[in-house]
């Protein structure tokens, strides 16, 4: 006979956290490019409150890893965090990170749906509120597609009543921080970091790894050489002697950059746009800039020459033309 199963049930605000992918499903942005994505989203057990959600191309270990830090640095780290079996969850370099912050990650088998009911229900309502509103909805990139996320969390399910709870997912949350020790900002950065020992070339004293090639210093050139970088910045890597001192590592192409020059507010047609504007503080109409009663009156001066209108009975004849023809 099978076991039963049942339902994780936590005490309190960060017992255990869960975490989760919902997609990847399709968004085609107004330039006509098509892009998939997937939502990343940890949410607490006892409130079913969003705690971090982003956006990425595929359920990577570098956005779990930026989920997570994201969380615990905001909420601090929870005593369990249960996830499914996917390749990522069960990599070495998450497995080791949460255990270092802590964090005990709950066992679980595959096919296994009653613990996940509370993300999947979450799930439902992102496909319902937000998946669903996209094709009726201008998106310009992949900045303004998380902005629309960060508003559809905020103002519609974070304030929703849900009926297990009889109350808001804010207001089970209350937004109280885990009772835990947080770890230092040092320590949350290194703690998934990936180690890795490889050889590097006897020439050119290159190292292959996720974020490219690197160079490591000429007396490792052909060596054995023990490497640890961070999966979700890859470009971060270091080097560990024998004594265990850290020596960054460049990388071959290595290009310095300017900083990106700060952006202004995207805003596009949708309904979701309306959701966006409420979340920035403000209210602003999501239509385009129409051809009205001025834009009209400019037009005619133009074709005519003059200014208009001269008359008022001139004025009174555009006024009813506009009433039964405009706006355009």
């Amino acid at each position: 006979n099978k076991r039963h199963r049942i339902r994780f049930r936590a005490r309190a605000p960060h017992h255990i956290w869960q975490l989760d992918a919902k997609g990847p499903f399709p968004v085609r942005l107004t330039s006509g490019e098509e892009i998939r994505v997937v939502v990343l989203t940890v949410i607490d057990d006892v409130s079913s409150a969003v705690l971090a959600v982003t956006i990425a191309v595929s359920e990577s270990i570098a956005a779990a890893v930026c989920l997570v830090r994201d969380a615990v640095a905001r909420w601090g780290p929870p005593h369990k965090v249960y996830c499914d079996r996917h390749s990522v969850y069960d990599s070495s370099a998450f497995r080791t990170g949460v255990a270092e912050i802590g964090i005990h990650r709950i066992w679980t088998t595959g096919g296994n749906p009653p613990p996940r009911g509370k993300i999947e229900a979450y799930h439902r309502i992102l496909t319902m509120w937000f998946v669903d509103e996209l094709p009726h909805q201008q998106v310009m990139d992949r900045d303004h597609l998380l902005e629309l996320l960060l508003a559809v969390i905020d103002v519609l399910y974070m304030s929703h009543r849900h009926r297990g709870l009889k109350m808001s997912p804010a207001q089970a949350l209350d937004n109280r921080v885990s009772d835990r020790r947080p770890p230092s900002l040092d320590e949350l950065r290194r703690a998934f970091w990936v180690e890795k020992t490889l050889k590097a070339h006897p020439v050119t004293g290159e190292v292959d790894l996720p974020g490219g090639l690197f160079l490591v210093p000429a007396p490792y050139a052909g060596k054995h050489v023990r490497l640890r970088y961070d999966p979700a910045e890859s470009h971060r890597v270091v080097l560990v002697t024998a004594n265990g001192i850290e020596m960054p590592v460049k990388s071959v192409n290595h290009v310095h950059t300017k900083p990106d020059p700060p952006r202004g507010s995207k805003r596009a047609p949708g309904q979701l746009q309306r959701l966006l504007d409420v979340y920035r503080g403000r209210e602003l109409p999501i239509a385009d800039p129409g051809f009205g009663f001025v834009e009209f009156f400019d037009a005619l001066g133009q074709a005519l020459g003059r200014p208009v209108p001269q008359t008022e009975e001139e004025a009174e004849a555009i006024q009813t033309f506009y009433r039964d023809k405009g706006p355009f």
